[in-house]
């Protein structure tokens, strides 16, 4: 791993430096041990082709570690936002195809309740687009801006019983994982579309303890983690007209 970071670090260098060639509008770095993220931003749409080209042929010129390299927007990246997600966006980017433990992450995240919602809370715009890369395709990646631009309201509702429900296809679960993360842990008998039967559900009382459990440490270290999507909802008001 040392050996591999410091592979990353050297290759960051040099894109730095290409970039320092540049008058720039702004530049963020986020590293998370294993990733470097850079988003710049560039006065000029010219300055920005002629930059991306310059980082295709560093890329030739290397093996490994491997670029990502994308041309998005400003208004794309989204530094017009708080280094926020909330929680219709941690609704809105659930998606197993390209990430079974949704939420597994080693970006630095703080949780925090604001009144009836929760939100994952950044050191930077640049933590939250590493995260939201991850948890998506690399095709199609996403990026805070993205995500709101194409945001479709959604709302976590609580079961009959009162519970804000996650799934887990994982078999073992001890009792006592529960008592620390404050949830019960039930056998999930009825059947979800497009998903298998059994896997257990995870019972919290309170929104705020499920998201704090989300990005765990514990929770990091299940193969399968996700809302339970029956209780994924479209928020609309009393009109029926879609919550913007």
């Amino acid at each position: 791993m040392f050996v591999w970071m410091e592979s990353v670090a050297k290759r960051m260098r040099q894109v730095e430096l290409l970039a320092g060639r540049y008058s720039l509008k702004f530049s963020h770095t986020c590293c998370n041990g294993e990733q470097v993220r850079l988003d710049c931003c560039f006065h000029q749409p010219r300055e920005a082709s002629l930059f991306y080209k310059q980082i295709i042929s560093l890329e030739k010129s290397h093996s490994r570690p491997k670029f990502l390299y994308y041309i998005q927007t400003e208004s794309e990246l989204g530094y017009q936002h708080k280094a926020v997600l909330t929680e219709q966006d941690l609704l809105a980017i659930q998606a197993s195809t390209y990430c079974r433990n949704m939420f597994r992450t080693s970006i630095p995240i703080r949780v925090e309740q604001e009144e009836d919602t929760v939100a994952y809370h950044f050191k930077s715009v640049a933590g939250v687009n590493m995260f939201l890369f991850n948890k998506s395709n690399s095709r199609n990646p996403m990026t805070l801006g993205l995500l709101r631009m194409n945001m479709v309201p959604k709302k976590f509702v609580a079961d009959d019983e009162g519970f804000y429900r996650l799934f887990t296809e994982d078999k073992m679960i001890a009792p006592e994982f529960g008592e620390k993360h404050k949830f019960k842990i039930k056998p999930r008998l009825e059947p979800v579309e497009d998903s298998l039967l059994g896997g257990s559900l995870l019972l919290f009382s309170t929104k705020f303890d499920l998201f704090k459990f989300l990005v765990s440490d514990d929770a990091a270290d299940l193969n399968h983690l996700q809302f339970d999507e029956t209780k994924i909802i479209a928020n609309c008001d009393q009109t029926g007209e879609k919550i913007d």
